[in-house]
């Protein structure tokens, strides 16, 4: 399942708000940053499946009003399969219980790699999403991190503004290839199978020739005994 990310997306801050929490003494400093963009309805599908095609079906072509009873001026995305929008009096922006964590967060910002900011272990929250004609979609969530004093202002100076940022999804943790059915039986290898009791030639002709050579080779001491 595809995850929610940002690939260098302009964003505007909304706020920034500083978080001070206490352990015993120590005192440690975080920072939540609302950040609002606009982007195409495909967004939902990522947030919540079903969810688009529940409020966004094909553009039929008819003049539809919006919940105030005005004519809806927004022009359909060529891009987009399902742009005309469902349920107009379902009121906007709608709230998602959406929590992500474990985001690495950079802010574009400089002339150079060398001035962007970059953060880890952070957590998104706070979805809203306010579903429009034509189907774009403006995206509002929250940011929750723990930037060190050196970049805090930089942030703080950010509030209101416009800015370039990416949001990158916590990798996937490979899987132990080791023997997963550890509990159960392990599979033989082909040298075990020959010399173990599960003879991949059991059956076969060659088998059966090696036995009767097996047997003739036992009966001749009988014979010998008899000539005797």
């Amino acid at each position: 399942m595809k995850m929610f990310e940002i690939d260098r997306e302009l964003v505007k801050v909304r706020s920034v708000t500083n978080v001070p929490e206490f352990k015993g003494e120590k005192r440690e400093h975080a920072c939540s940053v609302k950040f609002e963009f606009q982007t195409d309805n495909t967004v939902l599908d990522v947030l919540e499946p079903g969810l688009r095609k529940a409020f966004y079906e094909k553009d039929n072509g008819k003049a539809k009003t919006n919940d105030e009873g005005q004519g809806e001026l927004a022009l359909p995305r060529q891009d987009l399969d399902l742009t005309q929008r469902k349920l107009p009096l379902v009121h906007m922006p709608l709230k998602l219980k959406k929590d992500f964590a474990g985001y690495r967060l950079v802010y574009h910002c400089g002339a150079s790699e060398a001035s962007e900011i970059k953060l880890g272990e952070v957590a998104l929250s706070d979805f809203s999403v306010d579903m429009q004609p034509g189907g774009s979609v403006l995206v509002t969530f929250s940011s929750y991190s723990k930037p060190g004093a050196d970049v805090q202002g930089r942030i703080d100076h950010m509030a209101q503004t416009e800015i370039e940022i990416s949001l990158l999804p916590p990798e996937e943790k490979q899987t132990d290839l080791v023997d997963k059915g550890s509990k159960g039986s392990k599979k033989k290898t082909a040298a075990e199978k020959v010399g173990g009791d599960d003879d991949p030639f059991a059956g076969s002709d060659l088998a059966r020739d090696a036995q009767d050579e097996q047997s003739e080779g036992d009966e001749q001491p009988d014979e010998a005994e008899a000539t005797e």
